[in-house]
C-alpha cells in the first residue's frame, strides 16, 4: 500500500528497509515518554526524512511525503489486522 500511495512522489519505488522503518517511528504519546522507545522513534523518523530528502524533486515538501509514508505504513497495518481476525465475516 505504501507503494501505491507514495510512488507519485518519487517517481520510483521505495525501498522496502524505508518502509519498514516508518513503523518504527513514534505513533503515540505512550511511546513518547518511555525513552527507549523515544530514542527509536527518533532514529527512525531520521532515516525516513533522510531518504525523503535525497530522493524527492526539489517541488515536494519532505514533511509532507515523509508523514504520509508512516501514516500508511500505521493505517494499512491495522486495517489488514482487522481483517485477519475477521476472515468468516462479511466485509459490508
Amino acid at each position: 500500500m505504501v507503494q501505491i500511495v507514495n510512488q507519485r512522489f518519487f517517481d520510483k519505488e521505495i525501498p522496502l528497509p524505508i518502509t519498514k522503518t516508518a513503523k518504527n517511528t513514534v505513533q503515540s504519546l505512550g511511546e513518547a515518554i518511555l525513552p527507549w522507545k523515544y530514542i527509536a522513534g527518533r532514529k527512525a523518523q531520521n532515516q525516513l526524512m533522510n531518504y525523503c530528502a535525497k530522493n524527492l524533486p526539489n517541488d515536494v515538501h519532505i514533511l509532507d511525503v515523509g508523514h504520509n509514508i508512516g501514516e500508511v505504513v500505521q493505517a494499512t497495518t491495522g486495517g489488514l489486522r482487522t481483517l485477519k481476525n475477521n476472515l468468516d465475516k462479511s466485509v459490508e
